[in-house]
């Protein structure tokens, strides 16, 4: 592996994103580091012109002196170690990025400083609001923007601070105390922090879809619930129908009308039983080939877990929607009279 080849991914290359490296054939891998100010350059006549935007000879010499060693327009950068996920993890807060200690930045920043190209920018700007290349610069902000586009950077004042919590609870800390130091200073002291909480978008976003995906399921769920114990009603009250004469004959036999309706309750919370279990088994038949469909194709393993008591719940709530469903049936199956049960027979 070369710093060419670490140029090109950097730049959407696929020769280097493309191969897999080891650690041995990283650690160690030196490559040349340049800053904005080491592009601008002066021709013979003194007129400053940006290496990038040239396509003479000047500008070849320039880029083959970056790749040299020795060469003044650049420094030396080694690869000194390699920060890879821990082992398990899903998704991480670093993608594809290379880390620089802050010797390095304060020493790049100090020398974009110090560079012939920064100094005569700001000699320029001082002396008539204009860039290297005498274009009128408007504000102090397009000012500073320039400057920091060179490599110039203000360390006392830094644009942005990430922050990488370990943990839920470290993530949650840190909001409070941002939170706690933002109502000690007031609102409009001009010292708030105002932060971005990246996972925080990402996790109420993806609340958002489930919420919005388990109310559409809900919603199907209720109508397959009303749909089942209408079904579930019907099928107790047809028994009862063809079941007359076994009514009769209980009832001439001495039953009480509570016992004939309970025979009929009965039957309907094994139907709700029966129901239930096999609901629970057919999702867990389905879900086992699920949750390995979503970890080969999105790596998240174990993301549908139906746990005991979900088991359970759902047994009870089949049985008892099955037991008020067969409420009715059972109550026309109690007051049938045995003689009118035994003569209709």
């Amino acid at each position: 592996v070369s710093a060419s080849d670490i140029g090109e991914a950097l730049n959407g290359g696929s020769g280097f994103a493309d191969r897999t490296y080891s650690v041995d054939e990283l650690l160690g891998l030196e490559y040349r580091l340049t800053t904005g100010s080491d592009y601008w350059q002066q021709d013979e006549e003194g007129n400053w012109y940006e290496v990038t935007e040239r396509s003479d000879q000047r500008e070849i010499d320039f880029v083959e002196g970056v790749n040299s060693e020795g060469e003044p327009n650049s420094v030396t950068v080694k690869v000194v170690g390699v920060v890879r996920p821990r082992q398990g993890t899903q998704v991480t807060s670093i993608n594809g990025a290379i880390g620089y200690t802050s010797e390095l930045t304060e020493y790049l920043s100090s020398r974009a400083e110090d560079s012939p190209a920064v100094k005569a920018l700001r000699a320029s700007y001082a002396e008539s609001r204009t860039d290297l290349l005498g274009n009128k610069i408007e504000s102090e902000e397009e000012f500073n923007e320039i400057i920091v586009s060179m490599g110039v950077a203000d360390l006392e004042n830094p644009v942005a601070i990430n922050l990488y919590a370990s943990s839920f609870d470290g993530k949650a800390g840190i909001e409070r105390f941002i939170a706690d130091y933002n109502a000690s200073v007031g609102e409009y002291s001009g010292q708030v922090i105002k932060y971005t909480d990246n996972l925080g978008m990402v996790m109420e976003f993806v609340d958002g879809m489930a919420t919005t995906v388990t109310g559409v399921l809900v919603g199907f769920a209720a109508i397959s619930l009303i749909v089942s114990s209408i079904m579930i009603a019907i099928i107790i009250y047809t028994s009862v129908l063809e079941r007359r004469k076994e009514i009769g004959v209980l009832r001439a036999l001495g039953a009480r009308k509570r016992d004939i309706g309970n025979v009929f309750i009965a039957e309907s919370a094994m139907i709700g039983f029966a129901s239930g279990v096999m609901g629970v088994l057919f999702a867990l038949i389905v879900f086992m080939p699920l949750n390995l469909l979503i970890e080969h194709f999105l790596s998240v393993g174990g993301l549908i877990v139906i746990e005991w008591w979900h088991a359970v719940m759902m047994i009870a709530i089949s049985v008892v929607l099955a037991v008020l469903a067969g409420f009715i049936p059972s109550r026309i199956a109690a007051k049938k009279e045995p003689v009118t049960c035994l003569r209709d027979e």
